[in-house]
């Protein structure tokens, strides 16, 4: 059985590009395999006084692209969490599936 190391990034990146890439490169050169990250989008919440709320941790889909791609960079890969099945389709491209990754 192998091992594979998720870290989890989330949304702590404060829509900054430059923290994201401090983080996933941390994670790389601390062993995770992949890094991984929440996108929320408006469609994520039911209610609007939720997506206020949660609105300064929604990324775009160049912000995304650009944290895959740094991943791969790195070695690491990118891992996405769609909050609304309708976010899925434009994100998958950015998951690529590697042959570290788990089966």
């Amino acid at each position: 059985m192998a091992l594979f190391i998720i870290a989890e990034i989330g949304s702590n990146h404060m829509n900054s590009l430059a923290v994201a890439e401090t983080l996933i490169a941390a994670a790389q050169s601390a062993g995770a395999d992949a890094v991984k990250f929440q996108a929320l989008s408006e469609r994520s919440w039911q209610s609007p006084a939720d997506w206020e709320r949660r609105q300064p941790f929604s990324v775009s889909s160049d912000f995304l692209r650009h944290c895959a791609d740094y991943a791969q960079s790195t070695g690491a890969e990118f891992l996405c969490t769609p909050f609304h099945p309708d976010d899925v389709g434009w994100r998958n491209p950015l998951v690529r599936r590697g042959e570290r990754g788990p089966a």
